[in-house]
């Protein structure tokens, strides 16, 4: 007897270089039987998205209109019902229009919420988020911030709400070997002190912020570089703001890359300068080399980040406290490797990958169970 197999059809806005991105990846990528995994690209397939066709995966592109795009949902029903897909999981809000879409055709969905907002940051997508979110069967928040919006701005019930926290496969911490090719690699003399970032160069990454904390820190440490992971909209405005601050001798912007943890071996610190974030991959992947971290004091990083121990929270949009909170690591080489191995050690004992992989798995088997 030939068993039907329990088909996941993750929906995604698109499958370019970033967080969520990745992290549906590597949901596909470490599969587990019963389960199959496919991916539905609503705007575009993305670099990801050929990397994962190249792996075998089967990867749909919907295309959708510029503007409204009524036709988005029925698309959408047909290509689930023609996949005979099981379960519907929506990644993000690019991704809701998949929940009606599901439920047209009676397939259970789950919705994750990667990022984290508020309900004065973008009004619309709270009364979005409010519409759609009620087709959706179960609704996971990847961080206690996230849990709390969903529920008391979103009206998301709690029995369909699960706290399922981001988490990344584990890395080595970053030995002087290690530390030494990448900066060979990228021509970054062996004793400048490295501040480095891993972000889409958008305006809610307020990367503006970490480049105006550049002259303040040059004042207290000349031997240092600025090393920018990513590429997006705002690199032309950074490059220009950076050669308005005289800095752009001190900033090396190297564009989006798929081997994130190699340039993070290069760094002795890690910045996150963002207005909001749910639980950015990229600040788990410092904290398992073993970085200190200086992040904003906003939304998932309230929860990776213990400061004063495993690093320092600053407040959003402010270069001072920045400057201020990295300067405090790149003077003092003992402080730095405390919290460094304090940020190693909280992901060690809260953020383990495995039972993020168990957690969806009980999930979509609860959905499983409840049709």
């Amino acid at each position: 007897m030939t068993t039907q197999p329990i088909r996941i059809m993750h929906v995604v806005d698109s499958l370019e270089v970033g967080g969520l991105e990745r992290l549906v990846e590597e949901l596909v990528r470490n599969r587990r039987d019963p389960f199959e995994h496919q991916v539905c690209a609503i705007r575009a397939r993305g670099e990801i998205g050929a990397r994962m066709l190249d792996r075998g995966c089967a990867i749909h592109l919907l295309g959708r209109s510029e503007g409204p795009d009524r036709t988005v949902i029925p698309r959408l029903a047909g290509l689930l019902r023609r996949q005979s897909a099981t379960i519907v999981h929506a990644h993000s809000d690019g991704a809701r229009d998949a929940l009606p879409a599901a439920r047209l055709i009676g397939v259970a969905s789950v919705y994750t919420q990667h990022g984290w907002l508020t309900a004065e940051h973008r009004r619309r997508d709270v009364w979005l988020d409010r519409l759609f979110l009620k087709a959706a069967n179960r609704v996971i928040a990847v961080s206690r911030h996230s849990a709390d919006y969903l529920h008391r701005v979103a009206w998301v019930a709690e029995h369909k709400l699960r706290l399922i926290r981001n988490a990344v496969p584990s890395i080595e911490a970053t030995s002087q070997t290690q530390r030494d090719r990448a900066r060979k690699t990228l021509h970054i003399d062996r004793d400048a002190a490295v501040v480095g970032t891993v972000a889409a160069m958008r305006p809610v990454k307020r990367l503006q912020a970490l480049l105006g904390a550049l002259p303040l820190l040059l004042e207290r440490r000349p031997n240092l570089v600025l090393l920018l992971v990513g590429d997006g909209p705002e690199r032309g405005a950074l490059e220009s703001e950076a050669r308005r601050l005289r800095v752009s001798d001190h900033v090396l912007i190297v564009g989006r890359r798929d081997d994130v943890r190699e340039y993070l071996a290069a760094m002795d610190v890690f910045a996150l300068s963002s207005d909001i974030e749910g639980t950015s991959l990229a600040l788990m992947e410092a904290c398992w080399r073993a970085l200190p971290v200086v992040a904003t004091d906003t939304g998932g990083n309230r929860e990776v980040v213990e400061s004063g121990t495993s690093g320092t929270l600053v407040p959003p949009a402010d270069p001072a406290a920045i400057a201020d909170a990295l300067a405090s690591y790149l003077l003092d080489r003992d402080k730095a490797a405390r919290h460094g191995a304090a940020a190693r050690a909280r992901m060690q004992a809260r953020y383990s990958f495995a039972e993020l992989l168990d957690r969806h798995d009980a999930l979509y088997q609860e959905l499983i169970g409840r049709r």
